[in-house]
């Protein structure tokens, strides 16, 4: 029994796996790389607008689509209904909104702190 012919195969086959390991890798970099270019056309495409749907809004809020729900839900959020179905926002409310409730520093507390004295 020669085994030349089957070591040879399995050289044949370990040559095959790195070549489709290779395509793999290049494969997946390319995907990756226009999941990228989706987001930042995405990204763009939200910075360029006034009006905001529920997914824009927790997707510039970095949140949840449920939360911005829950928070239309509760009137936390100033939010426009003009059919009565969708749920629509103005982006500059929505900035607003993201600036309430400012925790001050620590200086700003020792600065008032040394006001009042």
């Amino acid at each position: 029994m020669n085994n030349k012919p089957l070591e040879t195969e399995i050289k044949e086959i370990k040559g095959l796996l790195d070549d489709i390991s290779r395509f793999i890798t290049i494969g997946v970099r390319k995907l990756n790389t226009f999941e990228q270019m989706e987001s930042i056309k995405r990204s763009e495409m939200l910075r360029a607008k006034d009006v905001l749907t529920v997914e824009e809004v927790a997707q510039y809020m970095g949140v949840g689509k449920s939360y911005i729900y829950q928070l239309t839900c509760a009137n936390q959020i100033p939010y426009y209904k003009p059919l009565g179905k969708n749920i629509y926002f103005d982006k500059e409310e929505i900035k607003n909104f993201l600036k309430q409730g400012r925790v001050s520093t620590m200086q700003e507390i020792q600065e008032e702190a040394d006001k009042r004295l």
